[in-house]
């Protein structure tokens, strides 16, 4: 079973996710969508473009997440 991260974050999803769910179901199969917050997991690369995460997980100088 494949895994991937997509995004919902705007409308222009929309059209892709639909023919991701058309697809799953015209193999008889199910679907399903776990939201989650990527945290500090994305602080590091916020930081390469010059922003800070805004988040309620982001801690300054976090020794596991560097960010």
């Amino acid at each position: 079973m494949a895994a991937f991260e997509s995004s919902m974050a705007t409308n222009d999803c929309i059209p892709g996710l639909k023919r991701l769910t058309i697809a799953v179901q015209d193999r008889e199969a199910k679907i399903a969508v776990q939201l989650y917050n990527t945290g500090w997991e994305n602080a590091r690369f916020l930081k390469t473009k010059g922003e800070q995460a805004r988040v309620p997980s982001f801690i300054p100088n976090d020794p596991i997440c560097r960010g």
